[in-house]
């Protein structure tokens, strides 16, 4: 059986680049434009206002506090607009009070409604699934993939970081048999 979607309703889903690393932006817009998705590179608060489906974001260093913060109440913003930013955030894990402050950080930025990943082909991925379907309605999310690709070895890694949030929320299954 073949599973159908209805693709979103803009003539030609665009996605807005915020990036500073080059290299990683344009991947980003090759990637997209081979997906038949446009492109446009903004800074976040340009992106809020553009004509866009998804906000792609990649800072080049870990966000202090401060930083956080204003990014947070621009998450938000996008968020309640239907056009979520998808941040990438591939960096070296702290240790100690670094650490506590990281994941501080991290967390209030996906309470401020960002998706955040913290690899760059799944945040690719993501980019691209956002700007053609759209931001999925309410907390739940399935993910469809076939044994043994990359997205299934990540929606399996979902699932199982989402299990100590399992007695909070909807059961979250990693295999589809089950």
């Amino acid at each position: 059986e073949r599973v159908v979607t209805r693709p979103r309703s803009l003539p030609h889903p665009r996605i807005a680049v915020a990036v500073s690393i080059e290299p990683l932006a344009q991947e980003l817009a090759r990637t997209a434009r081979a997906r038949g998705l446009e492109v446009e590179s903004l800074d976040l608060a340009q992106a809020l206002d553009a004509p866009v489906g998804v906000i792609a974001y990649a800072p080049a260093q870990p966000l202090d506090p401060k930083a956080a913060k204003a990014l947070g109440s621009l998450c938000r913003r996008a968020a309640e607009n239907r056009k979520p930013i998808v941040l990438l955030w591939a960096f070296d894990r702290p240790r100690g009070k670094g650490a506590v402050e990281h994941a501080a950080i991290v967390a209030y930025l996906q309470a401020q409604g960002a998706i955040v990943v913290g690899d760059p082909d799944v945040w690719l991925e993501t980019v691209a699934l956002m700007a053609t379907f759209g931001a999925p309605r309410g907390p739940r999310v399935a993910i469809v993939a076939p044994l043994g690709s990359w997205l299934r070895l990540q929606a399996s890694a979902l699932a199982q970081a989402a299990q100590p949030l399992a007695a909070a929320r909807p059961t979250v299954l990693d295999d589809a048999s089950k």
